[in-house]
């Protein structure tokens, strides 16, 4: 016999439903099991629909609760509520909070930063993108995006690149058939196999429509205390979503630019309205009021330097190329590679660009 929680997962998979549906349903003080079976007449007393309730019906006459389940287990995809202890403690903040949440991969513990920008990026926005998610990341901070073309998958991408976990917010279902761009297909594996997730409201099977991006983009303003504009242009999503952050008493941070560049117009308005001006890591943490010296010390003392470590900082007394480091030490890339970012988490180097390390 499926347990009452099994009918909750059942209910939340109908797609005619909600989380406004799903919010009036457990506030019926009714178990789900009786709601699975309600009639009309019960299911609008809820407050429900017409319409959500005769679409319900319909629906769960061809349903099994218990395949259901079954079936999202096969899929490696979680239901998190919010009665749930892995739900995000953010999204109880919100006024229009998910009542479901569609997952695949962890919902990390770490403290989330939600990063958006324009699908048309430029070498500019790129190349923020990779000035600020890297410090974030060696702070302690998982990432968050729409998991969009553009900005959205490159933040995903930048947060990879630096050994660190990112949360993949998207406007259709998370199932490999309906994963929506279809270009981040290769991502979405890249992102589980990081310890990431991907998160939906939306059940599996669900295709992208326009009207679910604004859905989507009230949960990436909502999953964090922080939302950083890196590229948008007049009429982009991305100031869809920094409007809603504001509405849910967030801090709202907008990257400057050229004056002349289009893709910059949304966020030179915001900054005009009133949000930050955000030139590196170091706004963001401010508007946080986080200091992050204490977490790099933290994992510099948890992290002891081995002898090839050593041997690397040693040779970084002034600015060096990747190469040259590989050719001073006989490595090869692979582990070059690996050294200099364990000593970069370490907050020890950093980067000049171009492949050129430097001692912080």
């Amino acid at each position: 016999m499926p347990s009452d929680r099994s009918f909750h997962i059942a209910i939340a998979c109908c797609p005619n439903l909600g989380s406004r549906s799903l919010f009036k349903l457990r506030n019926a003080h009714r178990s789900w099991e009786e709601l699975w079976s309600a009639s009309r007449a019960a299911l609008m007393s809820t407050g429900l629909r017409e319409d959500r309730a005769d679409a319900f019906i319909v629906w769960r006459g061809r349903q099994d609760p218990g395949e259901l389940v079954k079936n999202l287990e096969q899929q490696n995809t979680s239901l998190v509520f919010p009665e749930d202890k892995a739900y995000p403690q953010n999204f109880l903040e919100m006024h229009d909070a998910p009542e479901r949440l569609f997952v695949r991969g962890a919902l990390t513990d770490l403290p989330t930063i939600s990063l958006v920008g324009t699908r048309r990026a430029t070498s500019y926005g790129s190349a923020c993108v990779q000035h600020l998610v890297p410090p974030c990341v060696q702070a302690g901070f998982a990432t968050v995006s729409g998991f969009a073309l553009g900005i959205d998958g490159l933040v995903h991408q930048a947060t990879l690149d630096a050994r660190g976990i990112t949360i993949g917010i998207l406007a259709s279902g998370i199932d490999d058939t309906t994963l929506y761009p279809r270009a981040h297909v290769q991502l979405a594996q890249k992102v589980l196999e990081h310890d990431g997730a991907l998160v939906s409201e939306f059940p599996p099977g669900t295709k992208a429509r326009r009207e679910y991006f604004p859905m989507r983009n009230r949960l990436i303003a909502g999953y964090s205390k922080a939302t950083v504009v890196i590229e948008a242009t007049e009429k982009s999503g991305s100031l869809i979503t920094a409007k809603l952050a504001l509405e849910e008493n967030r801090e709202v941070l907008a990257v400057p630019g050229p004056i002349w560049q289009t893709s910059l117009i949304g966020c030179h308005r915001l900054i005009t309205m009133g949000a930050r001006p955000c030139t590196r890591a170091q706004d963001i943490f401010d508007a946080l009021k986080f200091d992050p010296s204490a977490i790099v010390q933290r994992t510099h003392d948890s992290l002891p330097l081995d002898l090839q470590e050593r041997e690397l900082l040693e040779k970084l007394r002034e600015p060096q190329h990747t190469n040259t480091l590989a050719t001073m030490l006989h490595l090869d890339a692979q582990t070059i590679g690996s050294q200099l970012a364990l000593l970069e988490l370490k907050g020890l180097i950093k980067t000049t660009g171009g492949q050129t390390w430097m001692r912080c």
